[in-house]
């Protein structure tokens, strides 16, 4: 079983999406908090490949299980949990990016994904094996 961690909140790629507009052309591109977690992501993933010695992206079905730590309370009608389809595409994606998978699809099995509020810091771990 492969386990990562990555530190830092989990920004969605699918909300707050920057419309712009150059030559006549509209362009639609990741908001800028998504980007800065996923610059930092990917360092923190190479740094996991070269510790594990992770030579080639895996490229058969796989299961996982997320767990997203969320810093903070979360009260009613302040702040509300993060969406977890939004978290969870954007740490496949991710993994995609970095070559830990070939394709984010081969993920076939979710075995569950979980947010705790009210801990000292934003991170997640990632958790996956081979069917």
């Amino acid at each position: 079983m492969y386990k990562i961690n990555i530190d830092g909140r989990c920004a969605s790629k699918k909300n707050s999406r920057i419309i712009f507009a150059r030559g006549g052309r509209n362009f639609n591109i990741p908001s800028k908090a998504y980007m800065g977690f996923h610059e930092d992501a990917m360092q923190q993933l190479w740094l996991w490949k070269v510790e594990n010695k992770f030579k080639k992206p895996i490229g058969v079905p796989m299961w996982f299980k997320m767990t997203l730590f969320q810093k903070g309370k979360l009260i009613k009608g302040v702040r509300t949990p993060q969406d977890m389809d939004n978290a969870m595409s954007s740490i496949l994606d991710t993994l995609e990016d970095a070559g830990i998978v070939e394709n984010d699809g081969l993920f076939h099995v979710c075995r569950g994904i979980e947010i705790i509020p009210n801990c000292d810091k934003f991170s997640t771990v990632f958790e996956f094996d081979i069917l």
